[in-house]
């Protein structure tokens, strides 16, 4: 009995049922019962595996429920245009480059893959889902447990898409760098828990904005998270919690690329754990990389809290001026005023005033104007008045 309807009363195929669960009809393609189902209605599953035997379009908000059986998707689509649409309960098989897509060209389309669904993705070349066109407003909801070999979402028609993550995905990637790439212009990508683990990259943020709230994050080939903005494309990045981790030698928990050092990006790092990998010698690397000084002169204050496995400042003495992640590299990654806490950990803030002199290598701003989330970095101030706070490891940390 599926929702107070006796399945049995039907042979195969698959049945319509209505919102009550007082009335069905039996079907059997699921095309023929896509156009037969009214707003509302459920379409149940029956047989253990069912392959579309064309491309379906679905223009109503309708619910598939999987019924613990397997759709199929090889060489034939299904667009969901201008619909809200939910499949739940049972399994997701895609293995070519004809898998599920959204077409908001007219309408508002929403697509919500259940928490109770199984997503298995063969196709190294396609996201499972992808996004034709958001002229509306499109939102795509990852739920359950993913298996791919490529992209989970195509960000890159992103006008008025938002992407919320709640999956626990893994990739094992060939084509592709990352399990999401955020290119499509305003894309919004929400992280909002579950786990993220690929054999390459997990993130890549380029156009669009990337809100970690919760969740594992994990990469083995690549950074973790990479932010690679140019000059003239505004990205945001808004990490609030989670832990992220890059296992790979030479990988960094989070990544910000030379091309990301352009004034029109927002970036924000208020909380979560940033763990990254090693070196070839088998130091521990330091959590966060920024490759470009610029980016500090643009973004001051970006980050005021989190913890960063390995420090983003090595063992420094209380007072001084922090310009580099640690002696070995040099690499240029916050600039603040160190003080060593009661309990050992090493907190990084840029004070109004009261600043320290600059070393001279490697060179550090001595007063901007701050962006986006900042107050006037030249305005006169007392060393009460932090611009930002990041509790780091202890400092005493080896590197």
């Amino acid at each position: 009995m599926v929702g107070g309807v006796k399945a049995e009363k039907c042979e195969s195929g698959l049945f319509i049922q209505n919102p009550d669960g007082t009335q069905y009809t039996c079907e059997t393609y699921l095309g023929t019962a896509l156009n037969k189902a009214k707003e509302g209605e459920t379409i149940v599953l029956l047989d253990k595996t069912l392959t579309p035997k064309q491309d379906i379009t679905i223009e109503k908000d309708i619910t598939i429920d999987l019924n613990g059986n397997t759709l199929a998707i090889s060489d034939k689509e299904i667009t969901i245009k201008g619909a809200n649409v939910t499949i739940k309960n049972g399994t997701i098989e895609t293995s070519s480059d004809k898998q599920l897509k959204v077409d908001s060209s007219k309408k508002v389309s929403t697509l919500t893959i259940a928490d109770d669904v199984t997503v298995t993705s063969t196709n190294a070349s396609s996201a499972v889902i992808q996004v034709n066109d958001s002229t509306n407003n499109t939102e795509v909801n990852v739920n359950g447990i993913w298996k791919v070999a490529a992209e989970l979402v195509d960000c890159d028609d992103g006008k008025n898409l938002t992407v919320n993550l709640n999956a626990n995905v893994t990739g094992e990637l060939t084509s592709k760098t990352a399990l999401v790439t955020l290119d499509g212009g305003t894309s919004i990508v929400n992280v909002n828990g579950g786990s993220y683990s690929s054999n390459k990259g997990a993130f890549v943020l380029e156009k669009g904005t990337l809100n970690v709230a919760n969740g594992n994050i994990t990469a083995a080939g690549n950074h973790a998270i990479i932010v690679k903005s140019t000059k003239d494309d505004a990205s945001a990045l808004n990490i609030t919690g989670g832990n992220i981790t890059a296992t790979g030698q030479d990988k960094y928990a989070l990544y910000f690329a030379g091309s990301a050092g352009n004034e029109k990006g927002i970036y924000s790092i208020t909380d979560g754990t940033f763990t990254s990998g090693k070196d070839e010698e088998g130091n521990k690397l330091a959590a966060i990389k920024i490759d470009s000084k610029v980016f500090l002169e643009n973004h001051p204050g970006m980050i005021t809290g989190g913890t960063f496995v390995g420090g983003i400042v090595g063992d420094t003495p209380s007072g001084e001026r922090i310009t580099i992640a640690t002696e070995a590299s040099k690499q240029l990654v916050a600039a603040g005023i160190a003080i060593v806490t009661e309990n050992g950990q090493v907190v990084v803030g840029t004070t109004n005033g009261n600043q320290t002199e600059q070393p001279e290598e490697p060179t550090a701003p001595e007063s901007q104007e701050a962006t986006g989330n900042t107050a006037d970095a030249k305005n006169p101030g007392t060393s009460d008045n932090f611009m930002s706070l990041v509790s780091l490891v202890s400092a005493s940390a080896a590197y």
